[in-house]
């Protein structure tokens, strides 16, 4: 009977985890701001290498891939549980194996 409680306690707990969780995202101010700092290294970037066209198409297509894939990161952690990088139900199908699809008969 005790370890039914635990599951049943670890189950709820990883449930309130979820639902703190999924109320989270990330605000306006701080997409903007990432953003404008991006554009802004990007700009400097241009001018710096203005004279070796070469070298200034390189280092901004590393530096725009890089902020690119920091956008991708961050818009899939501004809603973790919808779209399609959403986080799967891992930790309640660990406490609760007979909800699996897996499971059923």
């Amino acid at each position: 009977m005790a370890a039914f409680y635990v599951q049943v306690q670890n189950a709820l707990e990883a449930r309130r985890q979820r639902i703190i969780l999924s109320g989270s995202s990330i605000n306006w101010v701080k997409w903007t701001v990432l953003l404008v700092q991006a554009g802004l290294t990007l700009i400097t970037i241009a001018l710096i290498h203005s004279d070796n066209h070469a070298a200034n198409r390189i280092i901004m297509t590393i530096f725009a891939t890089g902020v690119g894939v920091a956008v991708v990161l961050l818009a899939s952690h501004s809603r973790p549980f919808t779209g399609e990088m959403s986080v799967p139900a891992a930790v309640l199908l660990q406490v609760m194996p007979e909800a699996s699809p897996s499971a059923s008969p």
